[in-house]
């Protein structure tokens, strides 16, 4: 957090979902604190929720995606670790993308099921360059 490559694509990201907030019917969120469990919290990189879902100082709701973006100094075990708390509160879409080799673990075509969102990573990283 707080690198170049790790700010470049949350930016971007995040621009090409709030471009499309209207006709997907979403809000969309930096760094927005999602209370995970009494007393534990969260800060994905970005949060996408249903417009109609309530606003919340801090989210005690599922968001319907967290985005989480690699920073070199991530490791495996603390970030399974935020995906099973999102899982765990009903976050139904949990991306972890990485900046260095262009690719989210969901695969190179990000999509939220039973929703028109769709985020082409290609696209994505092709508009960062």
């Amino acid at each position: 957090m707080g690198e170049y490559e790790h700010s470049n694509l949350q930016t971007g990201l995040a621009v090409w979902l709030g471009a499309r907030e209207r006709e997907w019917n979403i809000r969309v969120l930096i760094a927005q604190r999602i209370r995970v469990a009494p007393g534990r919290y969260r800060v994905p990189d970005i949060c996408v929720l249903d417009r109609d879902q309530p606003v919340e100082p801090v989210f005690t709701r599922p968001p319907l995606i967290c985005i989480e973006v690699l920073s070199k100094d991530d490791n495996l075990s603390e970030m399974q670790q935020r995906v099973t708390d999102y899982l765990n509160l009903g976050v139904p879409n949990v991306w972890v993308v990485d900046p260095r080799s262009r690719r989210a673990y969901e695969g190179s075509v990000l999509e939220a099921p039973g929703t028109a969102i769709r985020i082409p990573l290609d696209e994505i990283f092709a508009e960062l360059d």
